[in-house]
């Protein structure tokens, strides 16, 4: 049963009022895995129980990426045993009772710690040693995967552009029906459709403006 709301529980031991990163998890992610992990440590982190229970569509509107990004970032995540998926729960929520997805932030201090003192594996990390992206890391190895991550950021880029045009298109007075940004990315480039975005994306009319100037080209 598949259920897009999500149910966080911080067990990191992190102090109240505050959200916490350790430097491993910025420096062996992308952006969006970071801004992810942020997000969810801070739900998590938020109230007396430590749970909480954001939507995928809110934690897309948070990070401006589609579902798709979302879950291959959350998959990501739940991979190197930064969260854990505890299963689902029965949880009530403002539309009832609801069985939802139950998460758990895990506690990497120790690997943060010997990691940036030096500790094993600090040294293979730095040499920019590849290792097979589909074998995930042993508890307390460092891995850095390049090529992977490159393509990675290659992916989430794709997908922001492609919700950057969708949230434009349903902003209009009059969005327009069936509308398909990826049709637009895969024909145009990633590139070319965001620098487009920046130039018509502050403009008074400037959806349609950017849709004539696409047909111009």
């Amino acid at each position: 049963m598949t259920n897009n709301n999500l149910s966080l529980e911080d067990g990191s031991g992190d102090k109240d009022f505050f959200t916490i990163v350790p430097n491993y998890i910025l420096n062996h992610s992308t952006a969006v895995d970071q801004a992810l992990y942020l997000q969810m440590k801070r739900l998590a982190g938020d109230g007396k129980k430590d749970y909480c229970y954001p939507s995928f569509n809110y934690l897309g509107k948070q990070l401006h990426i589609g579902e798709k990004a979302l879950k291959k970032s959350l998959e990501y995540l739940i991979f190197h045993k930064w969260i854990e998926n505890l299963g689902p729960r029965r949880v009530h929520t403002a539309g009832g009772m609801q069985w939802v997805n139950a998460y758990r932030i895990n506690n990497i201090w120790r690997l943060n710690t010997d990691y940036y003192k030096g500790g094993a594996g600090s040294d293979y990390l730095e040499k920019g040693a590849l290792k097979d992206p589909k074998v995930a890391p042993k508890d307390g190895e460092v891995v850095l995967v390049v090529e992977a991550k490159q393509e990675r950021n290659k992916e989430l880029k794709k997908e922001q552009v492609i919700f950057s045009l969708k949230d434009w298109n349903e902003r209009q007075p009059s969005p327009i029906p069936d509308f398909k940004p990826e049709n637009i990315v895969n024909k145009h480039g990633v590139e070319k459709i965001e620098g487009l975005v920046k130039i018509y994306g502050k403009m008074n009319g400037g959806f349609s403006k950017f849709l004539q100037a696409l047909k111009g080209q």
